[in-house]
């Protein structure tokens, strides 16, 4: 599998490890759920990835190291959470990262 949408479901958690065989992903969406949280092993093994959708959803907290095992991931979509703050140790080791959609969150 190299793409995957879950938009528009009723998710509201990313168990640890959730996705940890899919290797050979390379997109993933996910917006327009309930998650509240993204923690450190929620993408675990999504090497491949290079686009990650996490739009329109409920994310107030972000773990550190929360991407870091994505080496190639090219663009991340935040938009439209409850986001106060952005922590560059969630995107340690990120250096293919080019594209960081953050708007309409609450950062201050």
């Amino acid at each position: 599998i190299k793409q995957i949408d879950l938009t528009n479901n009723y998710i509201r958690l990313l168990s640890l490890n959730q996705f940890e065989n899919l290797f050979y992903l390379t997109k993933f969406s996910i917006d327009q759920n309930d998650i509240i949280t993204i923690s450190q092993n929620s993408f675990a093994n999504l090497t491949q990835i290079t686009k990650i959708d996490l739009q329109y959803q409920k994310i107030s907290h972000i773990e550190d190291n929360a991407f870091s095992n994505m080496p190639n991931l090219i663009e991340i979509n935040l938009t439209s959470n409850n986001l106060k703050l952005v922590k560059g140790s969630w995107f340690k080791n990120l250096k293919n990262l080019a594209e960081l959609k953050l708007t309409f969150n609450v950062i201050s």
